[in-house]
């Protein structure tokens, strides 16, 4: 069961709103329109501080009128990307009678909502419950809704996951606001895991570290599915601020800056000349060379190469095992490095060292116009919402008018 219609994704930073519209087309995602909006100080450690701010942001995206791309776009639906903060994943096992002989949508229906009636854990809330299989009367299994089936029953086992109330009802609230009707969400890991899936050449078991601007969340996926995630605090901003203290006086806008021309480099480092220069707090300018900036982010990435492999650490041994041979295949999994942050220069040279029995790559999508690691959940999602995989809302993202002016 596929949704044809072109999807709109919302997804929050603590810098960035951003807004992304794409088509499945099997497994392969076209992006038709991206666009961000800037918002910073408006979220903190992916919560939203500021709802007005965010909303007003969200807002400039319902009506779009791209003159340089000759592009309208009017949008009313859009599924959001969740952050992974609290997030907890439970199985759930339920069924129900079907209503006539034969499996209708109604079914279907009714057993997600008995899903959905479920009390979670925690005090958390519902954003998402995506189906592992349907079972019918005669025990047969399947993957897709089986419409049209012939079965007194129907049973659904599903993963549910959940989020701290508050963090999920502030996100729905804001897509409120801003105009827009939020049929769906899925959470980042999971996101992240659908994309992955759908690249032949992504591992299909692995560890995900997907490093962000303030935060990074490590999660193990297997086929498709996170089993469970972790996130610390040690990402992308922590980069800039270790520059700007080594540099006393620097703004962080500026180390930012040098993080993203530069980066780590050790052949760089062999070079004499300088890369930038600041003023300290005397008021002095002082020359900075690539060897003086490799030093800092070597040091940095001491603390989080342990936090990366202690996460790592943390998941294997909270995955219950039933053989040696199992927890070998775990402490062999490759971890793949993703999110916006890994696109820095010698990332996978810092972090390599860390890895110790497991490999490290770094992962970019295969999207024409979309090569960029920070729009991995949303290109996740607009996979996701083409095809049935839950949820809380109807199974269908519009976005109402898409044209190109000629």
């Amino acid at each position: 069961m596929e949704n044809k219609h072109p999807t709109a994704v919302v997804k929050l930073g603590d810098k960035k709103a951003k807004f992304l519209i794409g088509e499945a087309i099997g497994d392969s995602v076209a992006v038709l329109y991206y666009n961000e909006v800037d918002v910073e100080g408006a979220l903190k450690d992916g919560q939203i501080v500021d709802e007005e701010k965010i909303s007003k942001a969200l807002s400039t995206f319902a009506n779009l009128n791209d003159e340089e791309l000759r592009l309208k776009v009017s949008t009313q639906t859009v599924a959001m990307v969740y952050p992974p903060i609290g997030l907890e994943i439970y199985q759930s096992v339920k069924s129900s009678h079907s209503v006539g002989e034969d499996i209708a949508p109604i079914d279907i229906s009714n057993v997600m909502s008995l899903v959905n009636k479920e009390r979670v854990p925690n005090a958390n809330q519902i954003v998402d419950i995506v189906p592992d299989f349907f079972t019918l009367d005669n025990g047969k299994h399947y993957y897709d809704p089986p419409l049209g089936e012939r079965s007194s029953s129907l049973v659904i086992q599903t993963k549910v996951y959940t989020l701290p109330s508050q963090i999920a009802a502030t996100y729905k609230r804001v897509v409120s606001k801003a105009g827009f009707v939020g049929l769906r969400g899925g959470v980042g890991p999971y996101l992240c895991a659908q994309l992955l899936q759908s690249d032949p050449e992504v591992p299909k078991d692995c560890f995900y570290c997907d490093i962000g601007a303030s935060l990074t969340t490590v999660s193990l996926l297997s086929r498709g599915s996170p089993i469970r995630s972790l996130t610390f605090r040690n990402a992308g901003d922590d980069i800039d601020k270790a520059i700007a203290k080594r540099f006393s006086g620097m703004a962080l806008s500026y180390a930012r800056a040098l993080k993203e021309a530069y980066g780590y480099s050790p052949i760089l480092s062999e070079y004499q000349g300088d890369i930038g220069e600041y003023k300290d707090p005397d008021g002095a300018v002082q020359k900075i060379g690539p060897r003086a900036l490799n030093e800092v982010l070597k040091a940095h990435f001491q603390d989080f190469g342990t936090f990366l492999i202690n996460a790592v650490a943390s998941l294997i041994e909270a995955t219950p095992v039933n053989s040696p041979e199992s927890k070998a295949f775990l402490n062999g999994l490759p971890i793949i490095l993703g999110g916006g942050t890994s696109q820095m220069e010698g990332m996978l040279e810092l972090l390599e060292p860390y890895g110790g029995t497991h490999p490290m790559s770094l992962y970019v999508p295969k999207v024409p116009g979309a090569y960029d690691p920070s729009l991995t959940e949303m290109l996740g999602m607009v996979l996701v919402a083409s095809r049935y995989r839950g949820s809380l809302g109807d199974d269908y993202h519009r976005v109402n008018t898409l044209s190109r002016g000629k």
